[in-house]
């Protein structure tokens, strides 16, 4: 990762506060970076240098869901798609059922809202108000590119990480203000836009190499008010819980784990004291 030239105090900063958490982290310069990680344009490296944090991976999203799910299914559960609109029916206190737009109602004895940017709505219609920062963001996969990059780069321009194909991974928070949102609630932008994205890519990388676009996908991006997790009982209800984060890929795995122990034991977790929905009150 590295910072714009004029942001090298940041920069320290960050290393600082890393270290100062007994998180690996590494200052090189960009001649460091070019021995340490394959696959990264030195001439694209400012004179501060950039962060390496060795430990640090990415997880491909569609093959972890996928993975999940087979084993899910393979427990008895059973995934039910494209069922529309769902909401929450309580009785006496308790959730007693959810009401699926194309499904028949099923009985439960808990429920987890976890739908991305659409909690504060559903959380609003339950009569809980969720402080709601999510913005809108676009993704890019490129087609299969030669590179011998195998680390994530976070650039003042552009990030990117190899995906499972042989392409990369590529987004900008800069996109997000060239992002127009239609009449009919798709979305759509410009030509130019996808086209500088990827050139802020290719300069990232050893040698330049072309980039283009495989598909790219556009739409919310579910981020809570105060950009904490929301997780833990959601209201008065008993059995109904919350799940609403920014970076899922990162905390969905130990926010499953925690919550699973919520939902199954009846006891709050302690390490979820923090991110309950009662902060916002």
């Amino acid at each position: 990762m590295w910072q714009p030239p004029e942001k090298a105090d940041a920069l320290h900063e960050i290393h600082a506060y890393q270290l100062a958490h007994g998180y690996e982290s590494h200052l090189l310069t960009a001649e460091q970076v070019a021995d340490q990680v394959s696959g990264v344009n030195p001439a694209a490296i400012p004179a501060q240098g950039a962060i390496w944090n060795p430990g640090e991976g990415w997880v491909d999203l569609p093959s972890l869901i996928n993975y999940l799910t087979e084993e899910l299914i393979g427990y008895g559960a059973e995934l039910i798609t494209n069922a529309g609109k769902a909401s929450v029916i309580s009785h006496g206190g308790h959730v007693a059922k959810i009401s699926i737009e194309r499904h028949d109602a099923i009985a439960v004895d808990a429920v987890l809202v976890a739908t991305g940017f659409g909690v504060p709505r559903l959380a609003a219609e339950l009569g809980v108000t969720i402080p709601d920062a999510t913005s809108t963001a676009m993704l890019i996969r490129t087609r299969p590119v030669e590179t011998g990059l195998r680390a994530v780069l976070n650039t003042p321009r552009v990030s990117l990480r190899p995906a499972p194909d042989g392409g990369l991974a590529v987004d900008a928070d800069w996109t997000t203000s060239h992002i127009d949102l239609r009449a009919d609630g798709t979305y759509r932008v410009p030509a130019e836009t996808i086209d500088e994205l990827l050139a802020e890519a290719s300069d990232a990388l050893t040698g330049a190499p072309a980039l283009s676009a495989a598909a790219y996908g556009i739409g919310p991006k579910p981020v809570p008010g105060d950009g904490e997790p929301v997780l833990g009982q959601l209201g008065g209800i008993e059995g109904l819980y919350v799940a609403f984060t920014h970076s899922g890929a990162t905390l969905a795995l130990i926010i499953g784990e925690l919550l699973g122990y919520e939902i199954i034991t009846g006891e709050q977790h302690p390490l979820l004291t923090p991110f309950r929905v009662s902060r916002f009150r």
